[in-house]
């Protein structure tokens, strides 16, 4: 319920924000692509330290490229706003003694969907700043289990095996970047943004994501 009052209120905020310079709005698609930083945490991180402590060899990648679709609203010069979803290639998380295994085929995957109001500000010869403040929601794909070799080891510790799970999280998200307009049709842009992934106090698989992306947007007029 909460997740979904947050999600209205951003769209709420995006619609009163159209209604001020609404004389000139143009609508636009588009994609990018991303190469991308995961901020884990604090339950991966505390099993990964512990595992390291004694003795395991873990595997965790943090950097994932990305591809995104997007549509979005530009009320006038200086303002608009954008929805969009975002894939992310999945990334390797594997745990092993002495060589061997004891998780099976295991990952972590991630898809975003994301709402943001944008800020323009024109600096010449077609060129702009963007800022963008929003709200995304975040679902992660636990795909981890252990394997039997690490049933066996869990049961013997009294602990319950690892099974795959999935997370929801609503957080922040904020952008700076710049884009050129390459026609009255085509723009490129390149953002960098920064996502919280729920809230500080929750035992979140990813705590954060650190993004750079390169997208071609087209206005439909």
């Amino acid at each position: 319920m909460k997740m979904n009052k947050k999600i209205l209120a951003a769209a709420c905020g995006l619609l009163v924000s159209g209604v001020v310079c609404a004389d000139d709005m143009k609508f636009y698609v588009g994609g990018d692509l991303g190469y991308n930083k995961y901020k884990y945490g604090s339950n991966i991180k505390q099993d990964n330290d512990f595992l390291k402590n004694i003795g395991a060899s873990v595997t965790e990648k943090s950097k994932t490229p990305s591809f995104g679709v997007l549509a979005g609203l530009r009320y006038c010069e200086n303002f608009g706003a954008e929805l969009g979803y975002t894939f992310y290639k999945k990334v390797k998380y594997n745990i092993s003694f002495a060589g061997i295994d004891v998780l099976n085929d295991s990952s972590f995957k991630v898809n975003n969907m994301h709402v943001d109001l944008l800020g323009y500000m024109p600096i010449g010869n077609d060129f702009e700043l963007i800022g963008a403040l929003g709200v995304g929601r975040t679902r992660t794909k636990a795909d981890v289990s252990t394997n039997a070799l690490g049933d066996a080891a869990l049961a013997m510790a009294g602990e319950d095996p690892i099974r795959p799970s999935k997370i929801n999280k609503v957080g922040l998200r904020a952008g700076l970047g710049a884009q050129y307009n390459i026609d009255e049709h085509f723009a490129a842009r390149a953002m960098v943004r920064f996502q919280k992934v729920g809230k500080k106090s929750d035992m979140e698989v990813i705590k954060s994501m650190t993004s750079f992306n390169l997208g071609l947007t087209y206005t439909i007029q």
